[in-house]
């Protein structure tokens, strides 16, 4: 799987972050809660209240929400969210229900 990266402007420099392959449990429950409510991404409300918070979480909080929200373009806010979702599923496999599960730390790849 292709490392998800960001770029964002601190303190007047461009500083780059690649997200963890660790998924905790609020990062996966988070993600399957904005999967359900796709509709309402383009609200500018929902995008501040929960796409911010949701990228830093992706990214282990190595940077704010204040700083995302002062560092990176809010134009590509939704791609970002896009492929930060993409990254947390990719992380899972489906059963044979079709329901996501956890990957068994056995046969994660390395």
């Amino acid at each position: 799987m292709k490392k998800l990266t960001i770029r964002l402007h601190i303190d007047g420099k461009e500083k780059r972050f690649t997200a963890p392959k660790m998924v905790t449990g609020s990062t996966f429950k988070k993600t399957l809660q904005l999967e359900r409510q796709f509709d309402q991404r383009r609200d500018p409300e929902y995008i501040f209240n929960e796409h911010y918070p949701f990228i830093c979480s992706v990214f282990g909080y190595q940077f704010t929400e204040e700083q995302l929200e002062r560092g990176y373009d809010v134009r590509d806010i939704l791609p970002m969210a896009t492929k930060a979702i993409d990254h947390v599923i990719e992380e899972m496999e489906l059963d044979p229900l079709g329901e996501v599960i956890p990957f068994d730390r056995n046969k994660r790849k390395k």
